[in-house]
């Protein structure tokens, strides 16, 4: 190798020597000056720590401001031990409770085969659950309910459930349980007998007379006692504005011997009746009868004639066969002279 090429490669490697120590320098120096930036703010931090810790300091044990600060710290303090409870105030829907009085009890059993008694007709509820929720239920129509089916025969304590509220509520029942007889029903039969109602709104001329039933005996279906409390059937004649022969379907009901109606199944439950109404009227005299005497001295009464000497009545005809002469009494004490008189008969 010539002497020329040596040199020129010497000076290319000293060329390279120069630029490596030339960045190494600069890293160093680059090195330098991000220790000394991390040097400022690590020292700027342990300063306002320092402050911070000196003011904190100030604060917690001066007398100055230590009402202050135990106030601050309860306050911290409340809203750290309450925050769950707070939380579920402000995340959780509005609970609200909602009661009804009288609310009517209904019962599932088989009524052709047992007579059930003791059975309360009416409960009081509380619903209980969202606002929405309840406002829903209350609208919605739910029923209690007394489930017997499968009862036998006997007394049972009966849990009340309700039925129709939805299943977003709770409905609490007062009474919850009730007690219960179940008593099994046998058939017996009655004759009939009858009543007429709303005599007060048929016009006094007409009278009802014997009625003519479709059939003259009935089976009721009711407990051995029961029907033994049972002294008579009765159909129940409207003779509301009837003014001549009139037919309907009479409802049956039975009565124990104080009159009170007592609870059972009457089959059928009406009766086909044929009623006749006729009007019967007698003429009869009129009589009149004085009372008192006329106050003048010397003076007495001469006679007395009526514009009318007869009059002709209506009722029925075991009454009229007892009336002979309707009487008109005239008070003689305020008679002075000839006079007209107006009397009701």
């Amino acid at each position: 190798m010539s002497d020329q090429r040596k040199d020129d490669l010497y000076d290319d490697e000293l060329d390279q020597n120069t630029s490596k120590t030339e960045l190494a320098n600069k890293i160093a120096e680059r090195s330098n000056r991000v220790a000394h930036t991390y040097q400022h703010i690590e020292d700027a931090v342990i300063r306002a720590i320092r402050w911070f810790s000196s003011l904190l300091n100030k604060i917690l044990f001066s007398k100055k401001y230590a009402k202050i600060t135990a106030l601050v710290m309860a306050i911290l303090l409340y809203f750290y031990v309450n925050y769950n409870s707070l939380s579920s105030v402000y995340t959780s829907p509005l609970k609200s409770t909602r009661r009804l009085d009288d609310v009517t009890v209904t019962a599932k059993y088989n009524s052709d085969t047992f007579e059930l008694s003791g059975l309360v007709k009416t409960v009081d509820i509380s619903i209980v659950g969202d606002a929405n929720n309840v406002t829903n239920a209350i609208t919605g129509g739910g029923v209690i309910v007394a489930d017997l089916e499968g009862m036998t025969e006997g007394t049972h304590e009966v849990r009340l459930t309700s039925e129709g509220f939805g299943n977003n509520v709770d409905v609490i029942c007062d009474p919850s349980t009730v007690i219960i007889t179940l008593k099994k029903k046998t058939t017996q039969q009655f004759d009939l007998s009858y009543d007429f109602i709303n005599l007060n709104q048929m016009e006094s001329i007409y009278a009802v007379g014997e009625p003519t039933f479709e059939y003259s005996k009935v089976n009721v279906r009711a407990s051995k006692d029961t029907l033994d409390s049972i002294a008579f059937v009765k159909a129940l004649i409207d003779v509301s504005n009837k003014a001549a022969e009139f037919e309907q379907e009479a409802r049956l009901i039975a009565y124990n011997a104080s009159g009170e109606p007592v609870s059972a199944d009457i089959i059928p439950s009406t009766v086909h009746v044929t009623v006749p109404v006729t009007s019967p009227s007698k003429t009869v005299p009129i009589e009149i009868q004085v009372i008192g005497e006329v106050p003048t001295e010397g003076m007495a009464i001469e006679s007395i004639d009526c514009d009318q000497m007869t009059v002709t009545i209506y009722g029925p005809n075991n009454v009229l066969a007892s009336v002979e002469k309707v009487y008109v009494q005239l008070n003689a004490d305020n008679v002075t002279k000839d006079s007209t008189v107006l009397r009701p008969i």
